[in-house]
């Protein structure tokens, strides 16, 4: 499947935050949180060898049994030509292949891998660019967007009784769940308290009862 790369307002950071959806709407807007597929960017410039290549990377099956959603795979075009080559080849695609996951959306994904894949990038190497996503089954844009782990862990958050609340942070993929009195306030700080450790601070209710 392949589908064209998102317009670059779409990967900049949304003016406001959403308004929190409870738990039976989160589970409707959410999907199955073990049933992937990887898409290929239709918009990479990247050749129909070079497609191919990534494919195979990303399906092995080593690699296919660890990929959850949202997740992106950032490359720069140079890796192509140099991976043959008997000096720097293992540098490039270990520098210039980045496979990221686990992430709340598909923008968020694409961000931290292009930021991962640039910060490697060297002088005179081709700028990185997103060659394909991972995805959930039925992918499409809801006004709800969770990781795989997020997804799944709404099944524990609906057994909790009285207040609760999911807060997650859209820069690290970190969340929490809490319940009790106060259960908002204490899941942002747990989420962000995760957060922090990777360079962020902006985790926020995204689920609420």
């Amino acid at each position: 499947m392949r589908f064209a790369a998102l317009a670059l307002a779409a990967l900049l950071p949304a003016a406001a935050a959403a308004q929190p959806v409870d738990g039976n709407t989160a589970r409707q807007l959410t999907f199955n949180p073990d049933r992937t597929f990887v898409a290929t960017n239709a918009q990479s410039g990247l050749t129909a060898n070079q497609n191919a290549y990534i494919d195979a990377v990303v399906t092995n099956p080593q690699v296919r049994a660890s990929l959850r959603y949202y997740g992106s795979v950032a490359v720069s075009p140079t890796l192509f030509d140099l991976r043959a080559s008997s000096t720097g080849g293992s540098e490039m695609l270990s520098g210039l292949f980045q496979l990221v996951g686990e992430f709340h959306s598909v923008e968020a994904a694409d961000r931290f891998a292009l930021t991962l894949c640039e910060s490697a990038r060297k002088s005179g190497q081709a700028p990185c660019v997103i060659a394909a996503r991972i995805l959930p089954k039925g992918w499409e844009p809801r006004a709800l967007s969770l990781s795989s782990s997020a997804s799944d862990a709404l099944s524990v958050y609906r057994r909790g009784s009285g207040p609760k609340a999911m807060a997650a942070s859209r820069a690290t993929a970190e969340f929490a769940i809490q319940t009790g009195e106060g259960a908002a306030e204490r899941a942002i700080a747990l989420c962000n308290r995760s957060a922090a450790a990777k360079g962020a601070a902006d985790c926020e209710v995204v689920v609420a009862d």
